[in-house]
């Protein structure tokens, strides 16, 4: 809550006026204002928005931030969001940690890291985006045999 409205509360409650029990405040992510109900302890009025913090990089949200709920449960940002292709048109939404861990694990490097499709006119095959090895792949990135560095 603003310090100007804070000393109007307060000044209200000294004169012995009417205390609002509602404030109205801004969402400091999303802008938008929100009714929210005013406490009082002695002659201090106090307010909060409710917020919950992504658990990717802790930025405070409130019910009308974009946000996400992740497969492992945890609420996101769509900052701290990842789309990752799961067959269907929308693809599967994962907080970033989560995404991560879907990335096959390189047979040459051992990273777990995103393959990344590539193709000539005879065949097709997959390359590590940590350390550029090429694996023929078969079906949805099952590695089946090493073809060399390309």
């Amino acid at each position: 809550m603003d310090s100007a409205r804070q000393i109007a509360i307060q000044q209200r409650h000294r004169a012995g006026l009417h205390c609002p029990p509602h404030a109205t405040i801004a969402c400091p992510n999303c802008g938008i204002f929100q009714a929210v109900e005013v406490e009082y302890d002695g002659g201090q009025g106090y307010a909060s928005l409710p917020v919950t913090p992504c658990s990717v990089c802790h930025q405070d949200l409130c019910s009308f931030c974009d946000q996400a709920k992740c497969e492992c449960g945890q609420i996101v940002c769509l900052d701290c969001t990842i789309i990752v292709p799961d067959g269907t048109p929308s693809g599967l939404r994962l907080c970033k940690p989560c995404a991560h861990q879907t990335d096959p694990l390189c047979p040459a490097c051992g990273e777990f890291a995103r393959m990344m499709p590539r193709h000539s006119s005879e065949q097709q095959w997959f390359e590590c985006a940590a350390c550029g090895a090429a694996d023929a792949v078969m079906r949805q990135g099952a590695v089946l045999k090493k073809t060399g560095p390309s």
